[in-house]
């Protein structure tokens, strides 16, 4: 299989899409993707899982509404989807720094071990 070229790949590809429908069919789905919605216990059907994710989007929205706008801040423009990983990197970055307590000027390591060891 490791040697053969694209278009036997592409028949390949074809036969198992082909075999995925009929075999949906067979057990009255009408698409592949009802049939693995049926195997997967929590969701019965396709709808049910655009369903749980419009109701998940409804929930987080306002929280994701605030990350954007706080990238937004961070960056100083608009920003794309390439955007995201690395500000979001630079925020976090950003917060645990102002959230780090200068315990280390106060406290010398050795006293702090020969504390635990009492």
């Amino acid at each position: 299989a490791a040697h053969r070229g694209p278009a036997s790949n592409l028949a390949l590809l074809e036969d198992v899409v082909g075999t995925r429908g009929e075999m949906a069919a067979l057990v009255g789905c009408s698409s592949y993707s009802q049939y693995k919605a049926l195997d997967a216990s929590l969701a019965q059907e396709p709808g049910a899982i655009v369903g749980f994710l419009e109701q998940l989007a409804s929930h987080i929205r306002e929280d994701a509404d605030k990350e954007v706008q706080l990238l937004r801040d961070h960056k100083g423009s608009a920003v794309h989807a390439w955007d995201v990983e690395y500000h979001m990197g630079k925020v976090r970055a950003d917060v645990a720094a102002a959230r780090r307590f200068p315990v280390s000027e106060y406290l010398q390591l050795g006293s702090v071990l020969e504390g635990f060891a009492q």
